[in-house]
């Protein structure tokens, strides 16, 4: 059935005309938009039905679960990226004082090269 179907546009046409209400039905909104106005101009406050009430519980132990999981994992992640850049900031940390280390190193054999060749050179 394509969009260019004659059966397809008689349906649809068919589906969508005009149909006249049932006798009386003006008469029935009426009255039930009075019924309506007339319980809200009372003084107490309106109270969800049971079944909203329901709805409303189950929509939150649906979604519950998941929050939380969506929290946990977050947090997880954060966590791990917090770990990782610790592990960063020891690693060139532990990286310059090597180098230090290094360098020290390097300075003191060359001093003592110095004074083995030159005995004569303070050091």
């Amino acid at each position: 059935m394509t969009l260019r179907d004659p059966e397809f546009e008689r349906q649809l046409r068919r589906a969508l005309r005009p149909v006249d209400p049932p006798q009386g039905f003006a008469d029935r909104v009426m009255a039930a938009i009075a019924r309506g106005a007339s319980a809200r101009s009372t003084d107490a406050p309106a109270r969800p039905s049971d079944a909203a009430i329901r709805h409303a519980w189950r929509w939150r132990a649906a979604w519950l679960p998941t929050a939380a999981s969506v929290v946990l994992a977050v947090s997880a992640a954060a966590g791990w990226a917090w770990h990782r850049q610790m592990q960063v900031h020891q690693a060139q940390t532990a990286r310059e004082q090597v180098y230090r280390a290094l360098r020290i190193s390097s300075e003191t054999l060359n001093a003592a090269l110095a004074v083995a060749v030159d005995p004569t050179q303070p050091g």
